[in-house]
């Protein structure tokens, strides 16, 4: 995981360092294939995931054109794994939340549906041609990379990453304050997604102030995933809403849905007042204080 962290002052070309060796270890893994294909799409999403928001973090200082070309290519290969990623993660939150005691009296339904979501994922896998979809991710990355290391960044100073910092820490502060005013799927996930870049930008910028940061980190971690649990119910509930040929009724889980929907929004609201209690001038105003103790102590 260190590797993954910067380790100089210079943070803009320790960005492209780091994204290089996310890069590098993405296509290790594809070539060795020492996982299943399913885990190995959950392990490049992550990475592409990790990607896009050090993006975010040299926009200012890469110009929009290479920012818009480059992150809608990495989001366009997370779209070509969409399917498998959702069947994947629907498998685990109906084996999770069969586990729960509040469940009890679902449990014949659950099973059931458990049993339909895999035959499901097991047609979406036989459909799928996970060859083509690892190759296409290597050479977009393989393309991504070589962008990378054409760009001409001279500047170490910290003023290059502030703006992105800003904008990053402000996307989820206007997701989050959206989210409170209309908790709906849609405005929820948008707040997940920016929660998530903020996750990653955190987490590569650690040691610059590990005691805070890393803290900070793990707090960004629990509401990204109780967020990204959030988002599976809705999944959940488009899928049974959308088996018209079951012969089973389903509709008895959603209260069971609900009941597990309330509790997490409840929850992360709690958690986002207290990551978003200041602005993103702010914010980024306490990362350069940081970073300036930083750089005496290199």
């Amino acid at each position: 995981m260190k590797k993954f962290f910067i380790e100089t002052t210079d943070i803009p070309k320790e960005i492209i360092r780091i994204s290089s060796v996310i890069i590098d270890e993405s296509i290790s893994q594809i070539k060795q294939k020492e996982t299943d294909n399913d885990s190995l799409v959950h392990d490049l999403r992550k990475s592409v995931k990790n990607l896009r928001a050090l993006l975010k973090l040299l926009r200012k200082e890469t110009g929009t054109e290479f920012f818009k070309k480059n992150n809608f290519a990495l989001r366009d290969l997370n779209s070509r794994s969409a399917a498998i990623r959702n069947y994947s993660a629907l498998i685990k939150l109906i084996e999770s939340i069969s586990e729960q005691d509040q469940a009890t009296q679902f449990l014949e339904s659950l099973n059931l549906l458990l049993l339909r979501l895999k035959s499901d994922f097991e047609e979406v896998k036989r459909i799928t041609t996970y060859d083509t979809l690892f190759r296409y991710n290597q050479t977009q990355l393989e393309k991504y990379k070589s962008e990378l290391n054409n760009l001409e960044i001279n500047e170490s100073r910290f003023a290059y990453i502030k703006a992105g910092i800003t904008r990053v820490y402000s996307d989820g502060i206007g997701s989050f304050e959206i989210a409170i005013e209309n908790p709906q799927e849609k405005s929820l996930h948008e707040w997940r997604k920016n929660v998530k870049d903020l996750y990653y930008c955190s987490l590569t910028l650690t040691p610059i102030w590990k005691p805070v940061l890393k803290s900070f980190t793990k707090e960004l971690n629990v509401l990204s995933e109780m967020l990204g649990e959030l988002h599976d119910f809705y999944e959940l509930t488009h899928y049974i809403q959308s088996l018209i040929d079951n012969p089973y009724d389903f509709s008895n889980i959603f209260s069971l849905i609900e009941n597990n929907q309330t509790d997490l929004i409840d929850k992360s609201f709690k958690l986002g007042k207290k990551i978003f209690a200041e602005s993103g001038g702010q914010f980024s105003e306490r990362i350069k204080t940081y970073y300036k103790s930083f750089k005496q102590e290199q």
